[in-house]
């Protein structure tokens, strides 16, 4: 057993040479990213010039049109990081975007709302690959027989994520188009705006209609790895007549699409010893029943000032640790103190080599997944206490037999005389 134990340390020891240098995940944020915006006629411009004004502020825009392929990558190397799919192209594209949005670049298809069978709105191909993505654009426009206009909404039912709406309340969206079917068993699928109860879709190539709120109105895609794809009916929506109501929405759906909202990144991993509050720093390796203090900080990064400012957890939804060697021997809540967040815990009677984890996962931002190694060693030879209370019978009767022992001589040479 003790040899077994001795091995065991000499193992963690080693571990924690590799595990003291701490993990620093940054994302890739270009200054300004380029951005390919494939029009449906060249007079877009013109009508949508507020929208463009803005995409030209934080991003290096490059006007295409859409009669003509579009070439996304040549010799393996992308030439744009977002692309932006403004109206029903006139011709076929021929790109993957399935493949643009797999390797970590952004997407976003705006649908025409003017037409009168399914491929006026959107041509198949870009169909298929909202398809792909788990969102359906429906084959007629949406209506609303209670509004003032039939086809002509007011929608206000925002998804519940400051990184995709913002914190504060936004006033309701003048929407006129298509609607959108979302995969509801797709957890990486988010309806951003969805249609009022008295909504419905009329399909009429399936003959079924989709009702109130199972229609959205704008959704949006975040991958595994971070990357994002939004997807609306209404072309007109981003039109300089409603910019002065729908201008808010638009900028925010758009920073989120391109990856300008909703990032986090996390550096200065720490976890150190207390020893009476204080903290004591002598590696990672910690022994059983030890205090830590686990630290990092978490930043997000705002793309309308272009920096990384301080992520500021909601006080209902903290950033979980948990202290895991195959299964999480403690979970505890990361207190947010200005840029760090920190939490204290206690080592468990169990030796072995430990991590500490965080799965920060939430709707609109990029998952943070960290595993940061630390292993528990047992205690060494002179850490052990001197004098057990458990051990006091053991004790007694130790002496208890030297002093019968004592005795018992003493008798017998006595006796002997």
């Amino acid at each position: 057993m003790r040899t077994t134990s001795m091995m065991l340390a000499v193992l963690c020891g080693m571990v924690a040479m590799t595990a003291g240098v701490a993990t620093v995940y940054t994302p890739k944020i270009d200054p300004k990213k380029k951005t390919a915006v494939i029009l449906a006629n060249g007079k877009m411009k013109a009508e949508y010039k507020q929208y463009f004004s803005f995409l030209e502020k934080s991003l290096d825009v490059e006007y295409l049109n859409g009669d003509k392929k579009l070439v996304l990558k040549a010799y393996e190397e992308y030439h744009y990081e977002n692309v932006i799919v403004f109206g029903n192209p006139s011709g076929k594209l021929g790109a993957d975007f399935i493949d643009f949005v797999d390797s970590g670049r952004n997407v976003m298809i705006v649908a025409t709302d003017e037409g009168s069978k399914a491929t006026d709105f959107l041509t198949d191909e870009l169909r298929v690959a909202a398809v792909d993505c788990g969102v359906e654009f429906t084959t007629n426009i949406v209506k609303d027989n209670f509004a003032d206009s039939p086809t002509v909404l007011k929608a206000d039912n925002f998804v519940k994520s400051a990184p995709i709406v913002g914190s504060k309340p936004l006033s309701a969206v003048t929407f006129k188009g298509v609607g959108l079917k979302v995969e509801i068993d797709n957890p990486l699928v988010t309806p951003i705006l969805s249609a009022g109860k008295t909504a419905y879709v009329l399909e009429e190539e399936t003959f079924g209609t989709v009702y109130g709120g199972n229609v959205a109105l704008v959704a949006g895609l975040q991958s595994r790895i971070g990357s994002r794809a939004v997807f609306s009916g209404s072309l007109s929506m981003f039109s300089d007549k409603l910019f002065a109501q729908n201008g808010e929405f638009v900028k925010r759906i758009t920073l989120w699409a391109t990856q300008q909202h909703g990032i986090l990144r996390y550096s200065d991993i720490e976890a150190v010893k207390l020893e009476d509050g204080q903290e004591v720093r002598d590696g990672e390796m910690f022994r059983i029943k030890a205090h830590i203090r686990f630290s990092l900080t978490i930043e997000e990064f705002d793309g309308e000032k272009g920096e990384w400012v301080p992520f500021v957890t909601p006080k209902d939804d903290p950033v979980q640790l948990e202290y895991t060697m195959i299964d999480p021997y403690v979970r505890a809540d990361l207190t947010q103190k200005g840029t760090k967040h920190t939490t204290d815990l206690q080592a468990p009677d169990v030796y072995g080599i430990f991590k500490f984890v965080v799965d920060y996962r939430r709707t609109g931002y990029n998952p943070l997944v960290i595993h940061h190694q630390s292993p528990v060693r047992p205690l060494r030879l002179n850490e052990y206490e001197r004098f057990i209370v458990a051990a006091y019978p053991y004790y007694l009767g130790t002496f208890s037999a030297m002093a019968g022992f004592i005795l018992i001589t003493f008798v017998f040479l006595a006796q002997g005389n």
